[in-house]
């Protein structure tokens, strides 16, 4: 994998490796052969193809690079960890996700489907300061305290303590055993 062919151009190398600017990198992230990204004291840094905006540099003009690109998170604080897509990148920043490059599928996570060349706070990591003021269709984890007047849409998987229909008023006629005149 990404991980093996690293290891193989570094040397195994089980220290921190010296990279650009005397740069110690802690953390290599591989991204499917598009992209590599270190993670150093100094933040995150990119490097390979930037077609679609993976490596979170301002402009697409930059469509490939031999050297590290520095991502500029917009959250500051201590980016924990980063993860990489064919075409895409993710880093962890004080518990948020931040996301840029191809989002064709939504991958992103941040809300639409347009590429972001520069990271965007992945909206399903943002959490809620209230809870949702609507229904939901999801169930609760507490039955209702009392019954409703409105009927179920959809048939229950429990039986219920009382039969749904009466019986009828009039027992069934008893069948006779003589023969009729058309027989069917």
């Amino acid at each position: 994998g990404a991980q093996d062919m690293v290891g193989t151009q570094l040397g195994k190398a089980l220290s921190p490796v010296l990279l650009v600017n005397n740069t110690i990198v802690n953390q290599i992230y591989g991204g499917h052969g598009t992209h590599t990204c270190f993670l150093s004291s100094s933040g995150l840094s990119c490097l390979g193809s930037n077609a679609r905006g993976q490596l979170g540099v301002q402009t697409t003009n930059v469509a490939m690079t031999a050297t590290p690109i520095n991502v500029n998170i917009p959250l500051k604080g201590n980016i924990q960890s980063a993860a990489l897509g064919t075409s895409h990148t993710c880093a962890s920043v004080n518990g948020s996700i931040f996301c840029w490059g191809a989002n064709l599928y939504g991958q992103l996570g941040v809300g639409n489907f347009i590429d972001q060349g520069i990271p965007s706070l992945c909206v399903a990591t943002t959490p809620t300061s209230s809870p949702t003021p609507s229904p939901t269709d999801s169930p609760t984890s507490s039955p209702t305290p009392s019954p409703t007047d409105s009927p179920t849409h959809s048939p229950t998987s429990r039986p219920t303590h009382s039969p749904t229909n009466s019986p009828p008023s009039t027992p069934p006629s008893r069948p006779t055993y003589r023969p009729t005149i058309h027989p069917t």
